[in-house]
């Protein structure tokens, strides 16, 4: 299996209420001006063929600015089920040739092709390729459509939920060590934000200064 910008869409999580943060941190704004689901969408679009941005709480506002950034919207009606919801949503929202995802967090605007790349590249070799750092599994995860059915089959409050499927078929899993902690950042609290928006600044800088 061969796997192109032509047969893998990503799929974008970005439906959880953001309670924690206080606001929807989709649309925090980031050094450079682009709000974080821009960013996101903009990180992942040059590898894919589409990006499907699930959203549901304060769909309207994530919706239009992850469309402006070129992706498709899928709606999670659901969104108080869980990750395992909005996961079953994006698949449902993929084009029939499709034959894998890369499911992303919409609130990792750090993971970019240093990520991106090694997780498709190891996906021309497997079904199920989970990036990790210093041993610590992250996102993006490669699935192929051989596991769609079986997501779409699990009910929202199945024990482990996506993890079951993740997790489940060790004979078909790569792991990829990375030198990437951004795999496991996500933003959850203002601390979190002001943190990633440091880590952002201070790369930006180094850029330039190059």
């Amino acid at each position: 299996m061969t796997i192109s910008t032509q047969s893998v869409e990503a799929v974008v999580l970005a439906a959880g209420r953001s309670s924690r943060m206080g606001q929807p941190k989709q649309l925090l704004p980031l050094p450079g001006g682009n709000a974080v689901i821009e960013r996101v969408v903009g990180n992942v679009a040059p590898f894919v063929s589409d990006v499907v941005v699930v959203v549901g709480h304060v769909p309207g506002q994530v919706a239009a600015m992850a469309e402006r950034a070129g992706a498709r919207i899928a709606i999670n009606p659901q969104v108080d089920r869980g990750m395992l919801s909005s996961v079953q949503a994006g698949i449902a929202a993929l084009h029939e040739a499709t034959t894998g995802i890369l499911l992303c967090l919409g609130d990792q605007p750090e993971v970019d092709e240093r990520t991106i790349v090694p997780v498709l590249d190891a996906a021309t070799e497997t079904s199920l390729v989970i990036p990790t750092f210093e041993g610590k599994g992250g996102h993006p995860v490669y699935i192929a459509q051989t596991f769609f059915e079986e997501i779409r089959s699990l009910a929202f409050d199945a024990p482990e939920g996506l993890r079951s499927v993740v997790r489940g078929h060790p004979q078909d899993t790569t792991q990829v060590e990375l030198t990437r902690p951004d795999l496991l950042h996500d933003m959850d609290t203002r601390a979190d934000y002001q943190q990633t928006w440091q880590r952002l600044k201070q790369e930006r800088q180094t850029s330039h200064d190059r």
